[in-house]
């Protein structure tokens, strides 16, 4: 870390608790304090509005089931293309054709195309499927 940034961030984390315990703020005072700063009533927010069935289409689901499909399965196929490049470094030996920064990209980029491939093979596979209500 930059010692300009330490000496900063320091200095930002010293004046906030100065006027944290410089005059400590209780009860109604502190809720009227935090309406005057942050111009919300801590009184008047309720909890999150539920998203109602037909907020989302249909191809928006599908996008955002292929979205956690993808990024979940990214670390699985990172850790299996890793091993299948060493593995076959170590099949090459001397004669490995690949520098450290190749071998890196050439992992990214099978584990990315194996994510991806994951994803639209769930996404062929579920397009017949009807789709089913969530229970609550």
């Amino acid at each position: 870390m930059n010692p300009v940034f330490r000496i900063i961030s320091l200095q930002l984390l010293f004046t906030g608790a100065v006027m944290f315990f410089a005059q400590p703020l209780q009860g109604e005072d502190f809720i009227l304090q935090q309406t005057l700063t942050t111009g919300v009533d801590l009184l008047a927010v309720d909890s999150p509005e539920e998203y109602r069935a037909d907020e989302f289409g249909q191809g928006l689901r599908s996008l955002r089931r292929g979205e956690i499909i993808f990024f979940g399965s990214v670390p699985i196929t990172f850790i299996l293309s890793g091993m299948g490049w060493q593995l076959s470094q170590a099949v090459a030996g001397d004669g490995y054709p690949f520098s450290d920064r190749q071998h890196t990209m050439n992992i990214l980029l099978t584990a990315g195309g194996l994510s991806l491939t994951i994803a639209m093979i769930d996404f062929i596979l579920g397009v017949g499927e009807k789709p089913t209500p969530r229970s609550r």
